[in-house]
Order: structure tokens, then sequence, then C-alpha cells
């Protein structure tokens, strides 16, 4: 069955170009990175893919039952009737037993139908479990991203507390020498308190981004498991259209939907055949008889044919009803086409422009220290304020807090478009 010539051409076609330009997880992803292990430990545990699993494996139990349709239906029915107030029925305490099989001939494409739809529908849960593993490598990424970006700023806050406190003693030493002024050491003060607050907000963004890894990985996660080794960036290589045809083709989200699609497309073929007569051969074997004295056993054969078009016009009405339901599966198709391409685009966009920025934020850092330095020493020769000295040890802050914000994001979108182009991470498995 098909979607239309269109939708299956464009779905070719994308197949065919992931096919040739994918590249696999396991060459990307570096082999002793944290964020490899965190994500195969979550995958490997996390109540969601394992309910996605169970719901694949009762779809295929489903193809096996829609196969069996094809086979014969027995049945047996054992009946006792009370002949006394009914004179065309022979008293007998003897029940009459009859066997019954029934072999569907012709259904009019209705049997194929369900099968059809039972695979498609196990298409569909398997491409269930893929996007389970998908959103969930997303959500270990995202819990990994807030965290590194905290440990790094609190280090970056801990380094700047250190050197503050330095100048802190330093002018408090020209206090008592009577070579500064109150208004310098309540600055300074002032200054360190304030870097204090933001280190405290950082470790409580820390302490939330491990909470949220550990409900994940089901076990606590301490910060000094994660910070023997930072995950870096994954390279980006190729232009747009390379990107948006992998993750469209590897898509777990448009393959669900594809298959939801091609399952309801299945239901119109069985609500179709519902209009047509069904053709059935059944034998029966019958022994004993309510009319009949000393009846013994009679076998019998028949042809039968059927209709159940339901009351009504009811059955045109499932028709019309599935048709509906189709159009609606390939629009969502469709829209989750754009949706694809407009988060990859996005990323791409961000991540390239980041590439840009972080050479210039890092040139930046080193030009706002040596300056720091420089007004220090000139703050000690009488030229520079101490208000200059200590708004240059802000700005040496924001610009590291800016590199690690920038440097941070990139290694997340440069995973986060690897985990859209491949369809997920294929990551080694965990002993639970």
């Amino acid at each position: 069955m098909k979607l239309n010539s269109r939708l299956l051409f464009h779905s070719f076609w994308m197949a065919s170009v992931g096919a040739m330009a994918s590249v696999s997880w396991a060459q990307r992803a570096p082999a002793t990175s944290v964020l490899t292990g965190l994500m195969a430990e979550a995958l490997a545990r996390h109540p969601q893919v394992r309910m996605q699993q169970a719901l694949a494996s009762a779809a295929g139990v489903d193809i096996d039952s829609a196969r069996w349709q094809y086979f014969p239906t027995p049945s047996l029915s054992v009946e006792r009737a009370n002949a006394t107030n009914d004179p065309a029925l022979v008293y007998r305490d003897d029940p009459v037993a009859t066997l019954r099989i029934s072999q569907p001939i012709w259904t009019g494409g209705k049997l194929g139908a369900n099968v059809t739809r039972a695979n498609e529908l196990k298409q569909g849960k398997d491409a269930s479990v893929l996007e389970a593993r998908q959103q969930l490598s997303l959500r270990v990424l995202q819990a990994y991203t807030d965290w590194q970006v905290a440990y790094l700023k609190g280090k970056a806050f801990e380094d700047s507390l250190q050197g503050q406190s330095k100048l802190l003693e330093l002018v408090q030493r020209r206090l008592s020498a009577g070579a500064a002024t109150e208004a310098d050491v309540l600055l300074s003060k002032s200054r360190i308190e304030s870097t204090q607050a933001d280190l405290y907000g950082v470790e409580a963004q820390k302490a939330s981004a491990l909470a949220r890894l550990g409900e994940l990985l089901s076990r606590p996660i301490p910060s000094a498991e994660l910070s023997t080794t930072l995950t870096p960036p994954l390279p980006i290589d190729g232009d747009d259209a390379l990107w948006l045809a992998k993750a469209q083709s590897n898509s777990p989200s448009v393959q669900r939907l594809q298959a939801q699609a091609l399952a309801t497309e299945a239901e119109v073929s069985a609500a179709r055949a519902d209009m047509y007569p069904q053709l059935s051969l059944r034998f029966e074997r019958q022994h004993g008889s309510f009319t009949y004295l000393n009846y013994g056993t009679v076998d019998r054969v028949y042809l039968s044919v059927s209709s159940q078009v339901g009351a009504g016009l009811s059955t045109l009405n499932q028709q019309q009803s599935a048709q509906f339901r189709l159009t609606a599966a390939q629009t969502e198709v469709e829209n989750e086409r754009q949706n694809i391409n407009e988060q990859v685009r996005n990323d791409l966009t961000l991540y390239r422009n980041l590439s840009r920025r972080i050479p210039s934020l890092s040139t930046s850092l080193q030009s706002t220290r040596l300056i720091q330095e420089a007004w220090e020493r000139q703050f000690l020769a009488g030229r520079k304020s101490w208000l200059e000295v200590m708004n240059a040890v802000r700005e040496i802050q924001q610009a590291e807090s800016q590199l690690i914000d920038a440097q941070t994001n990139q290694m997340q979108l440069s995973w986060r478009l690897t985990i859209w182009a491949e369809g997920g991470p294929s990551v080694p498995a965990v002993v639970r």
C-alpha cells in the first residue's frame, strides 16, 4: 500500500541520502566521553524505554493474531432442549453436540488489510522505542549541559574570589598605610559578596542538574564522577542539506508517523472490504438431534456467502472516517518533517555562530586579563582608581561566563545535532 507517490519518493530520496551520508554515532562520539556513558546507562534503566519495548513486543503478537485469521475457526456447541411444550421436538435426555470448522475463502481483502495494519503498527511501535531513546538522550544531554556550565562557572567564580580576596588584602594594607580609603575596602567587600552570591547560584544550578541526572539514571550522580573528563563538542561537517537529509531519513518520529499513516490506510482498505460479501466454507459434524430419535452422527459441508454492512449507512461512514484520519496522518508526517527542518536549521545556525564567536571571546578574555593586570600596576603607581581596578576584575568574570556559555552551548548543539541526524545514540549496553 502507498500513501501517495510524492510522499514515497520523498521518503526514498531521504533514506538514500541518509544511507550514503550518515556517519555512525560510534565513530563520532568519543569513546571515553562521560556523556556517552550517562546516555547508555539511562537507556538501559529508564522505564520509558522499557515500556515502549513492551508495547512493541505486544504489537508483534498482534501480527501473529492477524495472520491466524487466515486459518479455520473451530467451534463446539453442546445443547439440551426441553421438548415437553414443543410437539415438534422429540423429548430426549441426551444433548446434541455440533462441531463446526469455518474457513474463509474470500473477504474482499479485509484479512490482508488487517495483517498490513498490524505490521505497520508494529513498525510504529519499533519507531516509538527509538523515539523514546532519542528523547531520553536529549534529556540527559540537557541535564549534563546544565551541570557542565554550572560546574565551569563555579570554578571561574572560585578563582575570581581568590583573586578578589588578594586584592582585598592589598587595599586593606594600603588603607593601614593611608594610601587607600575606606570606600575602596567597602567596594572590594561588596564585589566579593556579589561574586559569592553568583557562586551560590551556580551551585544550586549544579545540584539541580545532578538531581535530574540522578532521576534519569535511577541512581545518585556525584559531581566528582562527571568532572574527571569534560565532554568536548563533536565535529559538525557538511552543509545544511546533508544534515537535514540525515535528520529526515533517520528520524524515529517521522518513521512512527509514517507507519501510523500506512496503518490508517490499511483501515481504509478494511472498511472498504466490509462493503463486499464474504465467502467461506464450513464443515459441520452433528451428533444427536432434537427432532429425530436414533439420529446418530451427520456430516455437512456448507458454502456460505455473508455480508455485514452494518446498520444503515454506518459502513460508508466508517470508510469516510478512516479516509479523513488517513489525510490527517499524512499531514502530520509533513508537519513533523517541517518541525525537524526548523530544529536542525536553527541548531546549525547557532553552532556556526558560536564557532565564530568563541575565538573572539577567548581573545577578549585574554585581553581583559592583561588590562586588569596593567590597571592594578597603574593603581599602585597612582594612575588608576580602585574602582577601575575592581571593574576590570568584574569584566574578567563576565568574559569568563560568556566564554563558558558559548563553549558549553557549542558542545550541546553538536551532540544534539548528531542525535537528530543519527536518530538517537548507538551506545554500548549497560549491564544492570
